[in-house]
């Protein structure tokens, strides 16, 4: 069982977070997010995405404000990055320079540079690194 820690509960996160909860082989066991609310599971307070007003229950999975401290937890096999994409390459690097596997949501990052740093460090790591291109296995795609 792959367990997984999720950096960003805004649209994407939660969209991640609804498809780990129908998934056995994966345990989501940590969550980050810099907003307070989302993490007491409240997802009612969000930009210019309309939400229900559900409330997600967190019990058993721990919670993190900061996403440094999500990368370090020793119980996370694989990050799994729902942030803004210019915050992509930033995290993406620091979770496999601790011996982490990512999995990084769209665009990978935002210049070549970045996106070199991020394969460069997960080759030098020997960690797995895969970009959210979701597209490529949905059926009408595949």
């Amino acid at each position: 069982m792959v367990k997984v820690g999720l950096i960003g509960l805004g649209f994407m996160g939660r969209a991640h977070l609804q498809n780990y909860q129908k998934h056995s082989e994966v345990k989501l066991t940590a969550v980050s997010d810099s907003i307070a609310k989302r993490l007491k599971g409240d997802f009612s307070v969000e930009g210019n995405i309309p939400t229900k007003k559900d409330i997600f229950d967190f019990a058993g999975i721990r919670t993190y404000e900061k996403a440094d401290e999500l990368i370090v937890d020793e119980g996370v096999d694989l990050v799994d990055i729902c942030l803004p994409t210019h915050l992509h390459a930033e995290f993406t690097i620091k979770a496999l320079n601790n011996g982490k596997d990512v999995l990084c949501e769209k665009p990978m990052a935002g210049n070549l540079e970045e996106c070199n740093s991020m394969i460069a460090a997960a080759e030098k790591t020997g960690r797995k690194l895969m970009i959210g291109q979701c597209l490529r296995f949905w059926p009408e795609y595949e």
